[in-house]
């Protein structure tokens, strides 16, 4: 709250909504873009990823250049945020369905997943769907539109999602690490079974 209130002094309503919007505009793109990646579907999705990566890029001119994105700041109690203009609803779709497309990217992963693999997934998707319902609040709030307890403890549940996300990636390195190193054992073990002793 502090920080939003020094920098708002400092920023025009304009830039403020820009700079709030810098970030986010990706995040449909590159939530889908890693759910391609993990499903390993990214050679086949390449169009798709193109098209959601220029529409991210569109979306960040808009904002930058003009005030179709978002126009002027409104106040929420202690918070400030952009308005929507007229091309953010478009925003909010595309947003929506990447999401939920994400989602059902890696419920379908994890049906075909081994299953100490599909346990670390389902964590990683309950923590998922509990981040984007808490970021919906931002949606929300900026249409004046109070739901409690999204407002004001959703954002949250962002964090848990992205500490989950964290604990889950390294998890799955140590695991691959551990794997290599079981490799070479394994085969001078085998070579060293009577199976493989040179006959008298």
């Amino acid at each position: 709250m502090g920080w939003q209130s020094a920098l708002i002094k400092k920023m025009s309503a304009f830039w403020w909504g820009w700079f709030l919007h810098m970030g986010c505009i990706f995040i449909p793109t590159l939530l889908l873009h890693f759910a391609f990646a993990y499903t390993r579907e990214t050679r086949h999705r390449k169009m798709l990823l193109g098209s959601m990566y220029a529409a991210s890029l569109v979306y960040l001119l808009l904002n930058t250049f003009t005030a179709l994105f978002t126009s002027g700041t409104a106040y929420r109690d202690a918070y400030a945020y952009p308005r929507p203009s007229l091309l953010y609803p478009l925003y909010f779709i595309t947003f929506v369905v990447s999401v939920c497309y994400g989602t059902y990217l890696f419920i379908r992963a994890k049906t075909r997943r081994d299953p100490n693999r599909a346990k670390g997934l389902r964590n990683y998707l309950i923590a998922q769907v509990l981040g984007y319902t808490g970021g919906m609040d931002n949606f929300a709030i900026m249409a004046d539109i109070r739901i409690f307890p999204l407002y004001p403890y959703g954002l949250y549940l962002g964090v848990l999602y992205a500490i989950t996300a964290l604990t889950g990636r390294i998890r799955a390195i140590s695991t691959k690490q551990s794997r290599r190193h079981l490799v070479p054992v394994t085969a001078h073990s085998e070579s060293n079974s009577p199976a493989h002793q040179p006959s008298a």
